[in-house]
């Protein structure tokens, strides 16, 4: 079963595959069922969010800080 699960993400990035929808991306393993919200209305979106990042401030969230341990090399033509 893992083999499939593994062939199933190398064709979903190797592909790049996208989703047309949120139920879609569930099914394509971009977000996690349970633990991902979707909010359809458009409307409520942004205020939805500002709420949750201001739960994050209260709780005492911290940015982590970024890595530095990846190089990244750029080919220049």
């Amino acid at each position: 079963m893992r083999i499939n699960r593994f062939r199933d993400n190398f064709l979903t990035i190797g592909q790049a595959k996208v989703s047309s929808s949120a139920s879609e991306a569930i099914e394509l393993g971009f977000l996690r069922k349970g633990i991902d919200e979707i909010i359809i209305s458009r409307k409520n979106q942004i205020a939805y969010a500002k709420e949750m990042c201001l739960k994050l401030h209260e709780k005492g969230y911290v940015q982590k800080n970024m890595r530095k341990d990846i190089t990244v090399w750029v080919k220049k033509d």
